[in-house]
């Protein structure tokens, strides 16, 4: 199957000192994959379809008694309805995301939360390959230079927070690794 996490999830998986854990759960299935994706969470693991195709997520499933939804996203990220990030191309090749697709996706979020979302991407900081990061940022920025726009004033606000939420030398090893996602 040709699907895999995206976000707060993803960066959770991959990153050992995530703490943050998220009962919101984002996933990109490329189409051949994504009705057999629907039926594995409706069936084996008891999710309700909930809404479709709404103007971010083409299907919604949430757990009928726990507060746990999954937004599965086919192809990539939409807003509005409208295509912005192409991604089951990647999952075809390489059958996952990176690290660094979760991050970026993060950073080109129009509602970049300070709390959340800024926590995410500090927290990964140190385990970001900033090549990899700069390669991916590329792409998306010939597929869609609006949403890598996005991305200077969010890096702005995990700045912020890491200055306000982090004491010591952390500050500093962060602030470092930060720059070097910049330049």
């Amino acid at each position: 199957m040709h699907a895999d996490l995206i976000g707060a999830a993803k960066i959770h998986l991959m990153v050992p000192t995530h703490r943050r854990i998220t009962h919101s759960i984002d996933v990109i299935v490329a189409p051949e994959s994504e009705h057999f994706l629907v039926k594995l969470l409706e069936n084996i693991h008891g999710l309700a379809l909930e809404k479709a195709r709404s103007a971010y997520a083409d299907y919604r499933l949430m757990h009928p008694v726990l507060n746990i939804k999954v937004d599965i996203m086919v192809e990539g990220f939409k807003e509005h309805g409208r295509m912005v990030w192409k991604l089951s191309d990647i999952l075809r090749k390489r059958g996952t995301l990176t690290l660094e697709h979760a991050i970026i996706a993060k950073l080109t979020r129009r509602s970049f939360e300070y709390r959340t979302d800024a926590y995410d991407v500090a927290v990964s900081l140190p385990h970001i390959d900033p090549s990899m990061f700069k390669q991916i940022l590329k792409e998306l920025n010939k597929e869609n230079p609006i949403i890598a726009y996005r991305i200077p004033r969010n890096l702005n606000i995990v700045e912020k927070y890491i200055k306000t939420e982090y004491v010591g030398e952390d500050v500093e090893i962060l602030l470092r690794l930060l720059k070097r996602l910049r330049d």
